[in-house]
Order: structure tokens, then sequence, then C-alpha cells
């Protein structure tokens, strides 16, 4: 608590140093979803220290408990035969709470479209929890699970305030829980915290904070409430440096992909070159000889192939690297100097790339490599 206080007292610049920053959101990071299942799985359940603070507090407050510990399960169990369906979990978690007490978690974040099969899903989910615990010729004996269910809104629902829901097991007369009750859901609507901006931040519970900034992070008429979140709670900055690193994370994996795929592009050009050299060539050869007309066409075609695929190149390393850093018409000119293969060879070491003095060291590095490896001109000696 005292950590957290000290949090909101710090200004922008203490702030800054320590990788907060209150600067505009970069525009691809805007357009990344929370509740996308990539990015879900990325901020909430990776194996670091960010992930798990972010999951234990969430989950301490979402369930009433006070977490210790958790580990990150395996998301895609084993079939037990071939005509068995195949699930994926978007987020499977054993947790631990200062009791000592285990228990399973599964979160899901359900995409609306799938209305129809909700019910259905989350229990067929919950069954698997149970079972894939249970062994031949042992008792019935298995961890507690609970199956989060996390949407936008419940379909056929009645009319209600809370966002939380509970499916238990009981008595339908009397609603007294069932003895050693150890499986249940929790259904969360998210669009029920639609209006808890009426309140204060400071009177918002955990689980409140995180499932607002999940569901309304891109919501242009919440962004004052978002940036207020942003910085008076450390667990959303958090999930705030959770989506960065994703976007750099994935961001690389795309650049370097297409990268690849632009050498593909790249033959393509130079044959698409050399074919239309040799239709260059005919023409001229009409005056100046066939053979030496083809040569000169498949020449010009080659240089023209090779220079577009270039250039869509360095274009792409342009737009990746402006992601770390500001790319002005110096940059500019330094990724003019590659030649070749040595743009695929820069992105190669993007990772090394964090200010535009890396980026003139690398490409230096990269240009004298190509110098000192080009055989020079022998010099006549006469005696």
């Amino acid at each position: 608590m005292q950590r957290i206080d000290r949090l909101r007292t710090l200004t922008k610049q203490e702030i800054q140093k320590v990788r907060f920053v209150f600067a505009p959101t970069h525009p691809v990071l805007a357009a990344l979803d929370y509740r996308s299942n990539d990015l879900f799985r990325y901020t909430f359940g990776s194996e670091d220290q960010l992930s798990n603070k972010i999951l234990i507090a969430f989950l301490s407050d979402l369930l009433g408990i006070r977490i210790v510990r958790l580990q990150i399960r395996e998301s895609e169990p084993v079939k037990t035969n071939e005509d068995e369906k195949g699930i994926r979990f978007d987020l499977l978690v054993e947790i631990f709470d200062d009791q000592g007490r285990e228990m399973v978690v599964n979160l899901e974040m359900q995409n609306y479209r799938m209305k129809g099969s909700l019910s259905l899903r989350s229990q067929a989910y919950l069954s698997r929890m149970v079972s894939s615990q249970i062994i031949a010729g042992e008792n019935y004996e298995f961890c507690p699970v609970i199956q989060i269910m996390i949407v936008n809104r419940l379909p056929n629902m009645k009319k209600h305030s809370h966002f939380t829901h509970q499916s238990r097991y009981c008595v339908m007369e009397d609603h007294i829980l069932m003895p050693d009750e150890r499986c249940r859901i929790l259904w969360v609507e998210m669009d029920y915290l639609n209006e808890m901006d009426k309140k204060s931040i400071e009177e918002w519970r955990m689980a409140e904070k995180i499932l607002y900034m999940t569901r309304y992070s891109l919501d242009p008429e919440k962004q004052e409430v978002i940036q207020e979140l942003k910085e008076k709670e450390e667990v959303i900055r958090m999930m705030e440096e959770k989506r960065m690193e994703f976007l750099r994370s994935t961001s690389m994996d795309i650049a370097l992909m297409r990268t690849r795929f632009d050498e593909i592009d790249e033959q393509k050009i130079y044959e698409k070159g050399q074919r239309l050299g040799k239709k260059i060539g005919e023409c001229i050869g009409e005056r100046i000889g066939r053979q030496q007309g083809e040569l000169i066409g498949e020449r010009r075609g080659e240089l023209i192939g090779r220079q577009q695929g270039e250039e869509k190149q360095r274009r792409m390393l342009q737009q990746m690297l402006s992601i770390r850093i500001p790319m002005g018409e110096e940059e500019a000119e330094l990724l003019q100097q590659l030649n070749g293969d040595e743009p695929l060879l820069l992105s190669e070491r993007y990772e090394m790339i964090k200010t535009s003095k890396d980026l003139a060291e690398q490409v230096h590095e990269i240009v004298n490599q190509r110098r000192n490896s080009t055989p020079q001109p022998k010099l006549a000696v006469t005696v």
C-alpha cells in the first residue's frame, strides 16, 4: 500500500524515469485490444513477474481470497482418444492462497459471436478440468476448479446491476450449497462497468479497474478515465507495459517474416525484370542485333528488379525501426547505404538498436564489412 501511495505522488519526470511515460500512445499500440486472445494471454498469462502480479491482483480481488503464488499450466490438454473433441483454454492457472489451499482456475475471454454455445462451452471446459484430475481405480478426489467466463454482455440475461454471476451446486428450494462443493462457474459481464466512472477511482475494486481497462481501453469516450487509471494505479501501468512488450515482440516477428517474404518478392521482380528485359532487348535488337539487345534488356530488367526489391525492404525496415526510434531524414539516409541482403542483416540486429546512434553504428559496421570483403584491384608493378 505504501508503494502504491508513493506512485500516486510521483511527478511526470519521476514516472518517466521508471518507464511509465505520459507521451501520446503509439498509433499501433492504440489499436491493440486486451480482449483479443493473443494479447489477453500475453498480458495475464506470460510466465514473468509483470503478468504474475497482474493476475494475482485480479484473481485475489475477484475471488475474495489472498493468493500468494500461482503457476501457469498447459492450456491444451492431451486427448485421451482420437474422437475426443480438442479444446484450448485461453488461460489455465493453478493458484495457492495464504491458507495453503489450492485451486485450478480457467479464464476465458469469450467472443460475443459465440453466444449460442456459451453455456455448453463453459460446462464442457469445467468438466475437462475435473476429469483430467481423476485417476482410474481411485476415489473421486480432485482439486477445486473454477471457470471464469469474461464476456461483454451475457445473452438472454434479465436486467440486473452486478457485473458477476455465480453458477453453483445448491438445493434449488432454499439455495443452500451442497456439501464439499468443488466446481463453480463465475460469469463476468464487463459492460456493467460502463457507469463506474460516476464514482471516484479510489472507490473502485481492483478487479473493476482491471476489467474496465480491458473493456474500454480503446473506447474514445472513456479515454479521460483510462488516463486517470494509468496515472493512479500501478497494476494498470503494468498492463500497458505488457501491451507495449507485445507490440515490440509482434512487430519484430512480423517485420522479419515480411523481410523474408520480400526476398521472395524480390526474386519474382527479378524474374519479371528478366522477361521484360528480353522484350526490350528484342525491340532494340531489330536495329543493333537481337543477341546484344537481349543482353542489354536483361541487365536493365535485373537492375530495375533488384532496386525495387531493395527499396521495398528499406521501407519495411524503416517502419519496423520507427516503433523504437524517431525516423528522420538522417536515419532514412543511413538505410539508403544498405544494399542486397544488408537490410535483412540489420533487421536481425533489431534488439541492439535503441537509439539513432545505435542505428548509425550498426549500419556503418555492416557497410564496412561489405567494403572489407570486396576484393581490391591489384596494382601493376613495373620494374
